[in-house]
Protein backbone atom coordinates (compact mmCIF):
# COMPACT_ATOMS: atom_id res chain seq x y z
CA UNK A 1 0.00 0.00 0.00
CA UNK A 2 2.77 2.05 1.34
CA UNK A 3 4.82 1.50 -2.13
CA UNK A 4 1.60 1.99 -4.22
CA UNK A 5 1.17 6.11 -2.78
CA UNK A 6 4.81 5.98 -3.52
CA UNK A 7 4.75 5.68 -7.09
CA UNK A 8 1.70 7.86 -7.21
CA UNK A 9 3.66 10.85 -5.26
CA UNK A 10 6.46 10.28 -8.25
CA UNK A 11 4.16 10.32 -10.87
CA UNK A 12 2.53 13.13 -9.81
CA UNK A 13 5.66 14.94 -9.74
CA UNK A 14 6.76 13.54 -13.18
CA UNK A 15 3.58 14.63 -14.47
CA UNK A 16 4.23 18.25 -13.26
CA UNK A 17 7.73 18.54 -14.76
CA UNK A 18 6.48 17.34 -17.72
CA UNK A 19 4.29 20.24 -18.35
CA UNK A 20 6.64 22.14 -16.93
CA UNK A 21 8.14 20.88 -19.73
CA UNK A 22 5.99 21.66 -22.15
CA UNK A 23 5.01 24.80 -20.85
CA UNK A 24 8.86 25.79 -22.24
CA UNK A 25 7.17 24.99 -26.13
CA UNK A 26 5.08 27.86 -25.59
CA UNK A 27 7.47 30.34 -24.18
CA UNK A 28 10.46 29.92 -26.39
CA UNK A 29 11.27 33.91 -27.94
CA UNK A 30 10.05 35.13 -24.76
CA UNK A 31 13.52 34.94 -23.17
CA UNK A 32 15.13 36.55 -26.06
CA UNK A 33 12.56 39.37 -25.99
CA UNK A 34 13.01 40.15 -22.35
CA UNK A 35 16.86 40.29 -23.32
CA UNK A 36 16.97 42.03 -26.43
CA UNK A 37 14.37 44.91 -24.94
CA UNK A 38 15.06 45.11 -21.45
CA UNK A 39 18.09 47.34 -21.72
CA UNK A 40 16.60 49.59 -23.89
CA UNK A 41 14.48 50.49 -20.91
CA UNK A 42 16.68 50.92 -18.66
CA UNK A 43 18.82 53.18 -20.84
CA UNK A 44 16.34 55.64 -21.54
CA UNK A 45 17.67 58.44 -19.36
CA UNK A 46 20.89 57.08 -19.42
CA UNK A 47 21.38 58.10 -22.98
CA UNK A 48 19.94 61.48 -23.03
CA UNK A 49 21.80 62.16 -19.78
CA UNK A 50 24.78 61.14 -21.01
CA UNK A 51 24.64 63.05 -24.61
CA UNK A 52 23.79 66.60 -22.56
CA UNK A 53 26.67 65.45 -20.40
CA UNK A 54 29.13 65.02 -22.94
CA UNK A 55 27.86 67.86 -24.54
CA UNK A 56 28.05 70.37 -21.54
CA UNK A 57 32.15 68.65 -20.53
CA UNK A 58 33.48 67.98 -23.98
CA UNK A 59 32.23 70.48 -26.45
CA UNK A 60 31.39 73.55 -24.76
CA UNK A 61 34.42 72.91 -22.13
CA UNK A 62 31.59 73.75 -18.73
CA UNK A 63 33.29 72.36 -15.47
CA UNK A 64 31.75 69.08 -14.26
CA UNK A 65 30.11 70.46 -11.34
CA UNK A 66 28.25 72.55 -13.27
CA UNK A 67 27.14 70.14 -16.33
CA UNK A 68 26.23 67.72 -12.82
CA UNK A 69 24.01 70.69 -11.67
CA UNK A 70 22.34 70.77 -14.98
CA UNK A 71 20.93 67.52 -15.04
CA UNK A 72 19.89 67.94 -11.25
CA UNK A 73 18.37 71.51 -11.57
CA UNK A 74 15.60 70.34 -8.93
CA UNK A 75 18.23 69.22 -6.50
CA UNK A 76 19.92 72.76 -6.92
CA UNK A 77 17.08 74.91 -7.15
CA UNK A 78 17.71 76.20 -10.23
CA UNK A 79 15.29 77.61 -12.02
CA UNK A 80 15.84 78.72 -15.65
CA UNK A 81 12.31 80.29 -16.27
CA UNK A 82 12.49 84.47 -17.05
CA UNK A 83 16.23 84.27 -17.73
CA UNK A 84 16.81 85.62 -20.78
CA UNK A 85 20.44 85.49 -22.85
CA UNK A 86 20.94 88.87 -24.52
CA UNK A 87 23.64 90.83 -25.81
CA UNK A 88 25.13 91.30 -23.17
CA UNK A 89 28.44 89.75 -22.42
CA UNK A 90 28.48 86.23 -20.75
CA UNK A 91 31.64 87.59 -18.23
CA UNK A 92 29.58 89.75 -16.88
CA UNK A 93 26.21 88.25 -16.52
CA UNK A 94 27.67 84.85 -15.01
CA UNK A 95 28.72 86.96 -11.90
CA UNK A 96 26.45 88.62 -9.23
CA UNK A 97 26.66 90.68 -5.95
CA UNK A 98 26.37 88.92 -2.85
CA UNK A 99 25.46 90.51 0.49
CA UNK A 100 28.97 91.59 1.50
CA UNK A 101 29.25 93.14 -2.07
CA UNK A 102 31.43 90.70 -3.52
CA UNK A 103 30.89 89.32 -6.97
CA UNK A 104 30.47 85.58 -6.81
CA UNK A 105 29.48 83.30 -10.26
CA UNK A 106 26.00 83.20 -10.53
CA UNK A 107 25.14 79.72 -10.52
CA UNK A 108 21.82 79.78 -12.02
CA UNK A 109 22.85 81.29 -14.79
CA UNK A 110 25.53 79.32 -15.69
CA UNK A 111 23.94 76.42 -15.10
CA UNK A 112 21.00 77.41 -17.54
CA UNK A 113 23.00 78.88 -20.12
CA UNK A 114 24.90 75.61 -20.19
CA UNK A 115 21.38 73.78 -20.61
CA UNK A 116 20.60 76.02 -23.54
CA UNK A 117 23.86 75.13 -25.63
CA UNK A 118 24.12 71.56 -24.25
CA UNK A 119 20.76 71.13 -26.02
CA UNK A 120 21.04 73.02 -28.91
CA UNK A 121 24.54 70.98 -29.73
CA UNK A 122 22.50 67.37 -29.02
CA UNK A 123 19.38 69.06 -31.53
CA UNK A 124 22.01 69.60 -34.19
CA UNK A 125 23.41 66.18 -33.68
CA UNK A 126 20.23 64.58 -33.49
CA UNK A 127 19.27 66.45 -37.33
CA UNK A 128 22.08 64.62 -38.67
CA UNK A 129 22.76 61.66 -37.22
CA UNK A 130 18.63 60.82 -37.77
CA UNK A 131 18.76 60.65 -41.50
CA UNK A 132 21.99 58.60 -41.95
CA UNK A 133 20.39 56.14 -39.12
CA UNK A 134 17.26 55.87 -41.54
CA UNK A 135 19.14 54.96 -44.25
CA UNK A 136 20.28 51.33 -43.50
CA UNK A 137 17.30 50.58 -42.63
CA UNK A 138 15.03 51.44 -45.26
CA UNK A 139 18.47 49.14 -47.15
CA UNK A 140 18.58 46.19 -45.41
CA UNK A 141 14.53 45.98 -44.09
CA UNK A 142 13.51 46.26 -48.11
CA UNK A 143 16.16 42.99 -48.66
CA UNK A 144 15.79 41.37 -45.81
CA UNK A 145 11.79 40.10 -46.08
CA UNK A 146 12.59 38.39 -49.21
CA UNK A 147 15.75 36.80 -48.35
CA UNK A 148 14.57 35.33 -45.84
CA UNK A 149 11.62 34.06 -47.10
CA UNK A 150 13.71 32.61 -50.12
CA UNK A 151 16.75 31.01 -47.59
CA UNK A 152 13.62 29.56 -44.69
CA UNK A 153 16.70 31.28 -42.25
CA UNK A 154 14.77 33.36 -39.89
CA UNK A 155 17.18 34.18 -36.52
CA UNK A 156 19.86 35.87 -38.48
CA UNK A 157 16.33 38.75 -38.52
CA UNK A 158 16.76 38.15 -35.06
CA UNK A 159 20.46 38.39 -33.84
CA UNK A 160 21.92 40.91 -36.31
CA UNK A 161 20.26 43.66 -34.31
CA UNK A 162 20.86 42.97 -30.84
CA UNK A 163 24.64 42.54 -32.39
CA UNK A 164 24.12 46.24 -33.51
CA UNK A 165 23.19 47.28 -29.96
CA UNK A 166 26.34 45.38 -28.61
CA UNK A 167 28.65 46.99 -31.10
CA UNK A 168 27.12 50.34 -30.16
CA UNK A 169 27.69 49.82 -26.25
CA UNK A 170 30.99 48.93 -26.41
CA UNK A 171 31.36 52.43 -27.84
CA UNK A 172 29.81 54.01 -25.07
CA UNK A 173 31.46 51.55 -22.75
CA UNK A 174 35.14 53.20 -23.96
CA UNK A 175 33.39 57.15 -24.16
CA UNK A 176 32.38 56.42 -20.14
CA UNK A 177 36.28 55.91 -19.39
CA UNK A 178 37.42 58.90 -20.85
CA UNK A 179 34.49 60.85 -20.43
CA UNK A 180 36.11 64.19 -20.27
CA UNK A 181 37.96 63.65 -23.42
CA UNK A 182 35.82 61.68 -26.19
CA UNK A 183 33.33 64.30 -27.62
CA UNK A 184 29.66 63.91 -28.28
CA UNK A 185 29.31 63.39 -31.43
CA UNK A 186 30.85 59.96 -31.16
CA UNK A 187 28.87 57.86 -29.39
CA UNK A 188 25.68 60.22 -30.58
CA UNK A 189 25.87 58.76 -34.14
CA UNK A 190 26.75 55.41 -33.02
CA UNK A 191 24.07 54.96 -30.36
CA UNK A 192 21.71 55.37 -33.59
CA UNK A 193 23.58 54.50 -36.81
CA UNK A 194 25.33 51.04 -35.83
CA UNK A 195 21.91 49.43 -34.48
CA UNK A 196 20.72 50.54 -37.77
CA UNK A 197 23.17 49.13 -40.30
CA UNK A 198 21.84 46.06 -38.47
CA UNK A 199 18.19 46.40 -39.08
CA UNK A 200 17.32 47.84 -35.65
CA UNK A 201 14.07 46.95 -33.73
CA UNK A 202 12.26 46.76 -36.92
CA UNK A 203 14.14 43.81 -38.76
CA UNK A 204 14.18 41.87 -35.13
CA UNK A 205 9.99 42.25 -34.87
CA UNK A 206 9.65 41.03 -38.53
CA UNK A 207 11.98 37.99 -37.30
CA UNK A 208 9.94 37.39 -34.75
CA UNK A 209 6.66 37.75 -36.04
CA UNK A 210 7.77 35.39 -39.09
CA UNK A 211 9.34 32.92 -36.42
CA UNK A 212 5.77 32.68 -34.98
CA UNK A 213 4.15 32.51 -37.99
CA UNK A 214 6.12 29.42 -39.17
CA UNK A 215 6.52 27.44 -35.29
CA UNK A 216 2.74 28.25 -34.58
CA UNK A 217 -0.51 26.64 -36.40
CA UNK A 218 -3.07 28.86 -37.39
CA UNK A 219 -5.77 28.84 -34.07
CA UNK A 220 -2.87 29.37 -32.32
CA UNK A 221 -1.32 32.44 -33.92
CA UNK A 222 -3.54 35.08 -32.82
CA UNK A 223 -2.45 34.59 -28.78
CA UNK A 224 0.75 34.17 -29.87
CA UNK A 225 0.65 37.16 -31.47
CA UNK A 226 -1.00 39.16 -28.20
CA UNK A 227 1.55 37.65 -25.87
CA UNK A 228 4.29 38.72 -28.03
CA UNK A 229 2.76 42.38 -27.84
CA UNK A 230 2.08 42.00 -24.10
CA UNK A 231 5.81 41.22 -23.39
CA UNK A 232 7.21 43.56 -25.24
CA UNK A 233 5.28 46.58 -23.73
CA UNK A 234 5.49 45.40 -19.98
CA UNK A 235 9.52 44.32 -20.58
CA UNK A 236 9.78 48.49 -21.70
CA UNK A 237 7.50 48.98 -19.04
CA UNK A 238 9.90 47.33 -16.14
CA UNK A 239 12.84 49.03 -17.94
CA UNK A 240 11.36 52.53 -18.55
CA UNK A 241 10.75 52.14 -14.84
CA UNK A 242 14.01 51.05 -13.37
CA UNK A 243 15.70 53.46 -15.77
CA UNK A 244 15.95 56.46 -13.20
CA UNK A 245 16.83 54.65 -10.45
CA UNK A 246 19.12 52.70 -11.90
CA UNK A 247 21.28 55.77 -13.98
CA UNK A 248 21.55 57.17 -10.41
CA UNK A 249 22.59 53.76 -8.47
CA UNK A 250 25.27 52.79 -10.57
CA UNK A 251 26.35 55.49 -13.20
CA UNK A 252 27.31 55.64 -17.27
CA UNK A 253 30.58 52.62 -16.93
CA UNK A 254 28.23 50.36 -15.10
CA UNK A 255 24.85 50.66 -16.08
CA UNK A 256 26.40 49.88 -19.93
CA UNK A 257 28.52 47.40 -19.08
CA UNK A 258 25.41 45.44 -17.21
CA UNK A 259 23.54 46.36 -20.79
CA UNK A 260 25.74 44.45 -23.11
CA UNK A 261 25.73 41.72 -20.56
CA UNK A 262 21.93 40.95 -21.06
CA UNK A 263 22.29 41.90 -24.81
CA UNK A 264 25.55 39.25 -25.05
CA UNK A 265 22.82 36.65 -23.09
CA UNK A 266 20.27 37.15 -25.81
CA UNK A 267 22.58 36.13 -28.63
CA UNK A 268 23.82 33.25 -26.78
CA UNK A 269 20.16 31.85 -26.11
CA UNK A 270 19.04 32.49 -29.68
CA UNK A 271 22.16 30.65 -31.04
CA UNK A 272 21.81 27.66 -28.61
CA UNK A 273 18.15 27.21 -27.72
CA UNK A 274 16.12 28.89 -30.53
CA UNK A 275 16.46 26.12 -33.34
CA UNK A 276 16.30 27.25 -36.89
CA UNK A 277 13.62 27.23 -39.09
CA UNK A 278 13.92 25.71 -42.73
CA UNK A 279 11.48 26.08 -45.31
CA UNK A 280 8.26 24.00 -46.11
CA UNK A 281 9.58 23.17 -49.32
CA UNK A 282 12.72 20.96 -47.21
CA UNK A 283 10.43 19.68 -44.79
CA UNK A 284 8.53 17.96 -47.71
CA UNK A 285 11.33 16.39 -48.80
CA UNK A 286 12.19 14.46 -45.28
CA UNK A 287 11.30 10.74 -45.54
CA UNK A 288 11.18 9.84 -41.92
CA UNK A 289 8.00 10.03 -40.05
CA UNK A 290 8.97 12.39 -36.83
CA UNK A 291 6.88 13.49 -34.35
CA UNK A 292 5.98 16.88 -33.36
CA UNK A 293 5.05 16.04 -29.91
CA UNK A 294 8.07 17.93 -28.33
CA UNK A 295 7.68 20.70 -30.61
CA UNK A 296 4.39 23.27 -31.12
CA UNK A 297 4.72 23.58 -34.25
CA UNK A 298 2.94 22.44 -37.35
CA UNK A 299 4.74 19.27 -38.87
CA UNK A 300 6.16 20.41 -41.49
CA UNK A 301 8.20 22.57 -39.35
CA UNK A 302 9.05 19.74 -36.87
CA UNK A 303 10.70 17.86 -40.06
CA UNK A 304 12.45 20.06 -41.50
CA UNK A 305 14.79 20.54 -38.67
CA UNK A 306 16.29 16.39 -39.70
CA UNK A 307 15.92 17.15 -43.67
CA UNK A 308 18.61 16.67 -45.96
CA UNK A 309 18.71 19.01 -48.50
CA UNK A 310 20.24 17.64 -52.03
CA UNK A 311 23.59 19.80 -53.27
CA UNK A 312 22.34 23.21 -54.72
CA UNK A 313 24.41 25.45 -56.27
CA UNK A 314 25.17 28.21 -53.90
CA UNK A 315 24.67 31.90 -55.18
CA UNK A 316 27.06 34.96 -53.62
CA UNK A 317 25.41 35.40 -50.41
CA UNK A 318 25.52 39.33 -51.09
CA UNK A 319 23.89 38.59 -54.52
CA UNK A 320 21.31 36.47 -52.77
CA UNK A 321 20.30 38.67 -50.06
CA UNK A 322 20.41 42.25 -52.79
CA UNK A 323 18.06 40.64 -55.34
CA UNK A 324 15.82 43.15 -56.74
CA UNK A 325 13.24 40.70 -56.72
CA UNK A 326 12.44 41.16 -53.35
CA UNK A 327 12.28 45.24 -53.58
CA UNK A 328 9.96 44.55 -56.42
CA UNK A 329 8.05 42.09 -54.88
CA UNK A 330 6.90 44.44 -51.49
CA UNK A 331 6.13 47.47 -53.24
CA UNK A 332 4.02 45.78 -56.21
CA UNK A 333 1.63 44.21 -52.89
CA UNK A 334 0.89 47.47 -52.30
CA UNK A 335 -0.26 48.36 -56.25
CA UNK A 336 -1.88 45.05 -57.38
CA UNK A 337 -5.31 45.21 -59.09
CA UNK A 338 -8.09 44.24 -56.32
CA UNK A 339 -11.51 44.02 -56.19
CA UNK A 340 -14.10 46.15 -54.71
CA UNK A 341 -11.47 48.96 -54.31
CA UNK A 342 -8.94 46.81 -52.57
CA UNK A 343 -6.57 48.53 -53.99
CA UNK A 344 -7.49 51.93 -53.22
CA UNK A 345 -7.73 50.84 -49.75
CA UNK A 346 -4.14 49.50 -49.34
CA UNK A 347 -2.46 52.67 -50.81
CA UNK A 348 -4.84 54.79 -48.49
CA UNK A 349 -3.53 52.66 -45.69
CA UNK A 350 -0.02 53.22 -46.81
CA UNK A 351 -0.47 56.61 -46.96
CA UNK A 352 -2.15 56.87 -43.17
CA UNK A 353 0.35 55.03 -42.13
CA UNK A 354 3.41 57.67 -43.04
CA UNK A 355 0.89 60.13 -41.61
CA UNK A 356 1.37 58.34 -38.00
CA UNK A 357 4.84 57.52 -38.45
CA UNK A 358 6.10 60.81 -39.73
CA UNK A 359 5.67 62.60 -36.04
CA UNK A 360 8.99 63.07 -34.22
CA UNK A 361 8.69 65.03 -30.95
CA UNK A 362 9.43 62.35 -28.85
CA UNK A 363 13.26 63.09 -29.28
CA UNK A 364 12.36 66.75 -27.88
CA UNK A 365 10.31 65.22 -24.12
CA UNK A 366 13.01 64.97 -22.06
CA UNK A 367 14.63 68.16 -23.14
CA UNK A 368 11.27 70.30 -23.08
CA UNK A 369 10.50 69.14 -19.30
CA UNK A 370 14.29 69.87 -18.58
CA UNK A 371 13.57 73.80 -19.33
CA UNK A 372 9.80 74.24 -18.70
CA UNK A 373 9.15 71.75 -15.95
CA UNK A 374 12.64 71.45 -14.20
CA UNK A 375 12.92 67.50 -14.28
CA UNK A 376 15.82 65.66 -14.10
CA UNK A 377 16.51 62.03 -14.89
CA UNK A 378 14.36 60.61 -12.51
CA UNK A 379 11.33 62.84 -12.54
CA UNK A 380 11.10 61.70 -16.62
CA UNK A 381 11.76 58.29 -15.57
CA UNK A 382 7.91 58.48 -13.18
CA UNK A 383 6.71 59.85 -16.59
CA UNK A 384 7.81 57.41 -18.85
CA UNK A 385 6.48 54.63 -16.61
CA UNK A 386 3.15 56.77 -16.47
CA UNK A 387 2.89 57.12 -19.66
CA UNK A 388 3.52 53.52 -20.61
CA UNK A 389 1.23 51.86 -17.83
CA UNK A 390 -1.53 54.89 -19.20
CA UNK A 391 -1.39 53.78 -22.97
CA UNK A 392 -1.26 50.49 -22.21
CA UNK A 393 -4.62 50.99 -20.24
CA UNK A 394 -5.79 52.83 -22.90
CA UNK A 395 -5.16 49.42 -25.52
CA UNK A 396 -7.24 47.28 -23.21
CA UNK A 397 -10.59 49.54 -23.16
CA UNK A 398 -10.31 50.26 -26.62
CA UNK A 399 -9.44 46.53 -27.98
CA UNK A 400 -11.90 44.97 -25.14
CA UNK A 401 -14.53 47.73 -24.19
CA UNK A 402 -14.96 49.77 -26.72
CA UNK A 403 -14.50 47.09 -29.91
CA UNK A 404 -15.08 44.14 -28.71
CA UNK A 405 -18.08 44.66 -26.19
CA UNK A 406 -19.96 47.95 -27.87
CA UNK A 407 -18.72 46.77 -31.47
CA UNK A 408 -16.91 50.25 -32.74
CA UNK A 409 -15.72 49.67 -35.96
CA UNK A 410 -11.48 50.14 -36.12
CA UNK A 411 -11.73 52.77 -38.81
CA UNK A 412 -13.88 54.75 -36.08
CA UNK A 413 -11.46 53.14 -33.43
CA UNK A 414 -8.48 54.75 -35.10
CA UNK A 415 -10.56 57.80 -35.88
CA UNK A 416 -10.97 58.63 -32.18
CA UNK A 417 -7.69 57.94 -31.24
CA UNK A 418 -6.19 60.23 -33.36
CA UNK A 419 -8.55 62.74 -32.80
CA UNK A 420 -7.82 62.97 -29.31
CA UNK A 421 -4.07 62.83 -29.79
CA UNK A 422 -4.85 66.22 -31.73
CA UNK A 423 -6.15 67.79 -28.32
CA UNK A 424 -3.41 65.87 -26.18
CA UNK A 425 -0.65 67.54 -28.41
CA UNK A 426 -2.14 71.29 -27.86
CA UNK A 427 -2.41 70.69 -24.46
CA UNK A 428 1.08 69.22 -24.13
CA UNK A 429 2.41 71.95 -26.33
CA UNK A 430 1.19 74.84 -23.78
CA UNK A 431 2.03 72.59 -20.16
CA UNK A 432 3.58 75.28 -17.67
CA UNK A 433 3.36 72.88 -14.94
CA UNK A 434 3.22 69.10 -14.36
CA UNK A 435 0.20 68.50 -13.41
CA UNK A 436 -0.70 69.97 -16.66
CA UNK A 437 1.81 67.60 -18.85
CA UNK A 438 0.41 64.48 -16.77
CA UNK A 439 -3.21 65.38 -18.09
CA UNK A 440 -2.36 65.90 -21.47
CA UNK A 441 -0.54 62.12 -21.67
CA UNK A 442 -3.76 60.53 -20.38
CA UNK A 443 -6.13 62.40 -23.03
CA UNK A 444 -3.49 60.56 -25.61
CA UNK A 445 -4.18 57.31 -23.55
CA UNK A 446 -5.14 56.01 -27.29
CA UNK A 447 -1.64 56.45 -29.09
CA UNK A 448 -1.03 52.77 -29.21
CA UNK A 449 -4.41 52.29 -30.86
CA UNK A 450 -3.48 54.04 -34.23
CA UNK A 451 -0.73 51.51 -35.56
CA UNK A 452 -2.75 48.35 -34.27
CA UNK A 453 -6.61 49.73 -35.98
CA UNK A 454 -4.09 50.25 -39.35
CA UNK A 455 -2.61 46.43 -38.93
CA UNK A 456 -5.76 45.04 -37.94
CA UNK A 457 -7.59 46.34 -40.89
CA UNK A 458 -4.94 46.03 -43.45
CA UNK A 459 -4.56 42.03 -42.70
CA UNK A 460 -8.32 41.72 -43.45
CA UNK A 461 -7.31 43.22 -47.09
CA UNK A 462 -4.75 40.94 -47.95
CA UNK A 463 -3.89 37.51 -48.15
CA UNK A 464 -1.78 35.77 -45.71
CA UNK A 465 1.11 35.28 -47.97
CA UNK A 466 1.55 39.51 -48.45
CA UNK A 467 1.31 39.85 -44.97
CA UNK A 468 5.36 39.56 -44.42
CA UNK A 469 5.43 42.33 -47.46
CA UNK A 470 3.15 44.74 -46.18
CA UNK A 471 4.81 44.79 -43.07
CA UNK A 472 8.50 45.84 -44.66
CA UNK A 473 6.62 48.62 -46.54
CA UNK A 474 5.57 49.63 -42.93
CA UNK A 475 8.81 49.42 -41.92
CA UNK A 476 10.51 51.41 -45.06
CA UNK A 477 8.00 54.38 -44.23
CA UNK A 478 9.15 54.27 -40.92
CA UNK A 479 12.71 54.62 -42.06
CA UNK A 480 11.77 56.94 -44.86
CA UNK A 481 10.18 59.36 -42.63
CA UNK A 482 12.89 58.72 -39.71
CA UNK A 483 15.65 60.04 -42.57
CA UNK A 484 13.27 63.11 -44.19
CA UNK A 485 11.86 64.87 -40.58
CA UNK A 486 14.43 64.69 -37.97
CA UNK A 487 16.45 67.92 -39.31
CA UNK A 488 13.07 69.59 -40.12
CA UNK A 489 12.37 69.14 -36.37
CA UNK A 490 15.50 69.86 -35.13
CA UNK A 491 15.29 73.33 -36.67
CA UNK A 492 12.10 73.92 -35.16
CA UNK A 493 13.43 73.30 -31.84
CA UNK A 494 16.63 74.72 -32.02
CA UNK A 495 14.55 78.06 -33.35
CA UNK A 496 11.78 78.14 -30.74
CA UNK A 497 13.28 76.44 -27.98
CA UNK A 498 13.96 80.06 -25.95
CA UNK A 499 10.87 81.37 -26.07
CA UNK A 500 8.38 78.67 -27.42
CA UNK A 501 9.80 75.30 -26.95
CA UNK A 502 6.22 73.84 -27.22
CA UNK A 503 5.97 75.00 -31.05
CA UNK A 504 7.61 71.20 -31.79
CA UNK A 505 4.34 69.56 -30.40
CA UNK A 506 2.31 71.89 -32.84
CA UNK A 507 4.52 71.03 -35.83
CA UNK A 508 3.41 67.58 -35.47
CA UNK A 509 -0.53 68.27 -35.73
CA UNK A 510 0.44 69.06 -39.41
CA UNK A 511 0.40 65.12 -40.03
CA UNK A 512 -2.07 63.59 -37.06
CA UNK A 513 -5.28 66.24 -38.16
CA UNK A 514 -4.83 64.60 -41.89
CA UNK A 515 -4.27 60.85 -40.47
CA UNK A 516 -7.79 61.72 -38.52
CA UNK A 517 -9.47 62.54 -41.49
CA UNK A 518 -8.08 59.61 -43.51
CA UNK A 519 -9.54 57.46 -40.91
CA UNK A 520 -12.68 59.06 -41.13
CA UNK A 521 -12.69 58.70 -45.04
CA UNK A 522 -11.74 54.77 -45.02
CA UNK A 523 -14.61 53.87 -42.25
CA UNK A 524 -16.83 55.50 -44.58
CA UNK A 525 -15.06 53.93 -47.80
CA UNK A 526 -15.18 50.57 -45.74
CA UNK A 527 -19.31 50.54 -45.30
CA UNK A 528 -19.50 51.24 -48.88
CA UNK A 529 -17.27 48.28 -49.34
CA UNK A 530 -19.34 45.97 -47.27
CA UNK A 531 -22.50 46.79 -48.90
CA UNK A 532 -20.93 46.16 -52.70
CA UNK A 533 -19.81 42.91 -51.02
CA UNK A 534 -23.15 41.82 -50.15
CA UNK A 535 -24.88 42.43 -53.97
CA UNK A 536 -22.22 40.30 -55.75
CA UNK A 537 -24.32 36.93 -54.60
CA UNK A 538 -23.05 35.00 -57.21
CA UNK A 539 -18.63 35.72 -56.74
CA UNK A 540 -17.18 33.74 -54.07
CA UNK A 541 -15.17 35.04 -51.58
CA UNK A 542 -11.93 36.26 -52.46
CA UNK A 543 -9.20 36.39 -49.43
CA UNK A 544 -6.98 38.50 -51.23
CA UNK A 545 -10.22 41.14 -51.06
CA UNK A 546 -10.81 43.55 -48.08
CA UNK A 547 -13.41 41.82 -46.32
CA UNK A 548 -13.48 43.92 -43.31
CA UNK A 549 -16.63 44.78 -41.65
CA UNK A 550 -16.68 47.34 -39.41
CA UNK A 551 -17.15 45.29 -37.06
CA UNK A 552 -14.50 43.05 -36.97
CA UNK A 553 -13.24 42.66 -33.48
CA UNK A 554 -8.92 43.92 -33.38
CA UNK A 555 -8.61 41.32 -30.35
CA UNK A 556 -8.09 38.42 -32.76
CA UNK A 557 -5.00 40.09 -33.26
Amino acid sequence: MAETQQNNEVNVKIGIIKKLWQLRKHLLLEPLLVCAILPLGMLSVTNLNFNLDKACRVNLGYDTAICESMLEKQLNNINCNGIEFGNTPDALQAYKTNEDGVLILDLNYTVCKAEMESQKEVTNINAIREPIASIFPIIVILFAGGWSDRSGLRKPCMVFPVIGEIISLSAHIISSIWMNTIPMEVCAVIEKVVPSMFGGQTLLTIGVLSYITETTTEENRAFRFGVFTVIVNITLLIGISLSGVMYNLLGYLNIYILASTIFLAAVAYLLFFIPEIKSKQAAESYPYNVSDEWFDMPMETTKSFYSLEPNKKKRNIFVDFFDPTSAYDCFEVVFRKREFNGRLLLILFVILSLLISAPNDKDYVYMFTMKNLMWNGDMYSMYLTFSMMINLAGTVIMTLLFIKVFKMSNAFAGFCASFLSIISNLATAFSTTTAAFYIAQVINMFAFCKEIMINAIISSCITKEEIGRVYSVQGIIKAVCGFLLPLLYARIYSTTMEKAPGSIFLFSEVFIVPATILFLVIYVLIKRQNRLIKKSKNESEQTSVCEADPDIEVTRF
